[in-house]
């Protein structure tokens, strides 16, 4: 078994050099420790780094955990620095969710934020055609007119006026045709319409019986336990070591 404690005497007793010299932990840190990437509310990518001494610095509270090491005489740092590296091979784009998620801006004492947006198009086109026909003029047909046009008159020796002798002497007539004329109307009406009707709805604060001082309260719990180093140190140790309890004989 490797515990901790001897994990962290043997980093501490490693020069900077000497450390760079082993290739676990070079494969672990690097030149300048663990880089985890997070994105923030507009999407744009930072980098957090977590170095060694920072790393070992936190291990300090996990002294009651131990690592199976089936080889007695396997080096304890650089057989813990192989299951680092392994751990964060297989989990560290776990990791940087989480790490987005703790770094993402937002007010605490708000529990509902939330923007609404309804929007109604309409399109189209509405239009009507034909042809409207209507008669103007007189009417259509033929009119007779059978009045006389003349009359005979005699001249005798015992008046030297005109008298009528009441024979007419011609008739006349008149005919009148009349054809009515046609007035014609096409109709052909088109309206496009083209409309967009939108409504905005936003909802923020505190909504429902959460009080404020209860979110203020989860908010300090949650940074004070899930400090991200805090969260990555506690997940390694979870996954590849095992608490060992110390009993008290009375």
């Amino acid at each position: 078994m490797i515990t901790i404690s001897e994990v962290i005497r043997a980093y501490e007793a490693k020069t900077p050099q000497e450390l760079a010299n082993i290739p676990q932990y070079v494969a672990v840190f690097g030149s300048t420790g663990i880089v985890f990437q997070y994105k923030d509310n507009d999407g744009v990518s930072h980098d957090i780094t977590i170095t060694s001494d920072n790393f070992f610095n936190e291990l300090d509270h996990f002294m009651s955990w131990q690592m199976l090491a089936y080889n007695g005489n396997v080096n304890p740092l650089e057989k813990f620095l192989s299951k680092l590296n392994y751990h964060l091979i297989n989990k560290k784009s776990q990791y940087e969710r989480i790490l987005t998620a703790l770094m993402l801006d937002y007010s605490p004492i708000e529990n509902v934020f939330e923007d609404e947006t309804d929007t109604i198009t309409k399109t189209g086109t509405i239009g009507n055609s034909g042809q409207d026909t209507s008669n103007i003029g007189v009417r259509r047909g033929t009119a007779t007119d059978n009045s006389v046009t003349s009359q005979q008159y005699v001249n005798t020796w015992e008046t030297s006026d005109d008298v009528k002798d009441g024979k007419a002497v011609g008739t006349g007539s008149t005919t009148t045709t009349s054809d009515a004329t046609q007035d014609t109307v096409s109709r052909a009406n088109t309206e496009t319409f083209n409309t967009t009707d939108a409504h905005t709805k936003n909802r923020h604060g505190n909504v429902g019986v959460t009080k404020s001082s209860e979110l203020v309260a989860d908010e300090i719990n949650l940074r004070n336990h899930n400090v991200f180093i805090n969260l990555f140190i506690t997940g390694f140790v979870n996954d590849t070591m095992y608490l060992v309890k110390e009993v008290w004989n009375e």
